[in-house]
């Protein structure tokens, strides 16, 4: 028999929105982390109401992308389908984001109720955090994903990642990375990700100009994968001796980048 689906608590989203708040209050980037870390059980389960519930707690009505977002979020389907539990790029996203633990104790909600609308605050806000924004947006888009909705998802994906470019912020870094993720495999899923590649290139130049490490190694990543799963290999081979990795990436983003330099090293028959 198969295991009974779990759902999320409307309080559970709101306590990993107030991780990222205080992350960005207290300049903490592990609280942010360990958002992005509880993120992973929520955006299985997360339901297209809860979505909307949470745009209209945390979003202003004169946002440029709000429009978007609830458009995107009313085509999620209500009931989370048993097939989608497991969504793709799962194995890809265990990586150094998701598991550094902090020890910063931050005051969240108990969610002791199931009516979610008890968390709406009456009057509508005047404004967000462009990290509690992004984070939204990236919910959205996984959600959609997770229902093989892969053309909204690349759509909402590629509003999203325009958006963050109006941004320099390093407390974003974390985030701005889960969405280049996003956006390339919602594109790869759609059968263009030829398309995406130049987007990717200029993500890529923008987070070297603006030292961000984690978007640069996540970059980096994705176009060599982009460019091998096209049988590219003279340009990923080009790309690989004039991008340097950064040093300060995570463990496992390190790992794949070794395992895309020796497909290419196989293919120029460099074995040493």
């Amino acid at each position: 028999a198969e295991a009974p689906l779990t759902a999320v608590k409307f309080g559970d989203i709101v306590k990993t929105i107030l991780y990222i708040s205080k992350g960005v209050e207290l300049n903490q980037p592990r609280l942010i982390q360990r958002a992005v870390r509880q993120n992973v059980s929520i955006r299985k389960f997360v339901t297209s109401e809860q979505l909307q519930l949470l745009l209209k707690k945390y979003i202003p009505a004169n946002l440029s992308t709000l429009t978007v977002m609830i458009d995107l979020a009313e085509k999620v389907p209500v009931q989370v389908s048993a097939y989608s539990v497991a969504s793709p790029g799962d194995s890809e996203e265990k990586d150094a984001m998701d598991v550094v633990h902090d020890a910063v104790p931050v005051v969240a909600p108990t969610d002791t109720t199931e009516d979610a609308d008890a968390y709406i605050a009456p009057h509508s806000v005047a404004s967000v955090l462009p990290e509690v924004e992004t984070y939204l947006f990236t919910l959205i888009i996984t959600s959609l994903l997770r229902e093989k909705l892969n053309n909204e998802a690349a759509y909402g994906a590629t509003v999203l990642v325009d958006r963050i470019k109006s941004f320099n912020r390093r407390s974003l870094d974390v985030l701005s990375a889960k969405a280049y993720f996003y956006l390339s495999l919602s594109f790869d899923l759609i059968q263009r990700a030829q398309q995406v590649r130049p987007t990717l290139l200029g993500l890529y130049r923008t987070c070297c100009v603006r030292h961000d490490d984690m978007g640069q190694a996540v970059l980096l990543n994705l176009l060599l994968a982009n460019y091998l799963k096209a049988n590219l290999f003279e340009q990923a081979h080009t790309l690989s001796l004039r991008a340097a990795f950064p040093e300060n990436a995570s463990n496992n983003q390190f790992c794949r980048y070794l395992y895309y330099m020796g497909r290419i090293q196989a293919t120029q028959l460099e074995y040493s």
